[in-house]
């Protein structure tokens, strides 16, 4: 576009509306492309919280089986003793005024390598494990929480 083109309205015209209209495309082809690099970043987000949930669930299975087994290959020698004096469990002297078939949460989490809330999380779900609560001798001491076997409690 020279000088004398300037003067001429309807080139002058064109040539602006030329500009808005690929000034539109633009706009319109940006949108576009915010768009499809949207869902592109949110269905990546998306497969990585799916994952980590699976990773969640099975870190919870695996832990749920390892404190069940701690627990039952703990008590499982207990079953029948009758509360109330000393008993010889598996070569080993018990005290049954403490019913052996019941553990405390603190000993299941220290013994397999779990934080305490993470325990009772855990026995909480696990409908194979029960829960004891019982209050000690002396008042307004708190309760103690105790888990056992549900087969060997029942």
């Amino acid at each position: 576009m020279n000088v004398l083109d300037l003067l001429d309205p309807t080139k002058v015209v064109n040539e602006v509306v030329i500009g808005l209209i690929l000034a539109f495309v633009g706009f319109i082809l940006g949108i576009i492309v915010a768009i499809v690099g949207g869902i592109f970043v949110l269905n990546y987000k998306l497969k990585r919280a799916d994952e980590s949930k699976q990773k969640e669930k099975l870190e919870q299975e695996r832990d749920k089986e390892r404190i069940y087994n701690w627990l039952y290959n703990e008590t499982r020698y207990s079953q029948e003793i009758s509360v109330g004096g000393y008993t010889n469990v598996n070569g080993h002297i018990v005290d049954t005024l403490i019913d052996p078939r019941w553990r405390s949460t603190e000993e299941i989490a220290s013994s397999n390598n779990l934080t305490v809330e993470r325990v009772e999380e855990l026995c909480y779900i696990n409908k194979e494990i029960e829960l004891m609560t019982k209050k000690y001798i002396l008042p307004n001491e708190p309760l103690e929480k105790k888990w056992a076997i549900k087969e060997f409690v029942r």
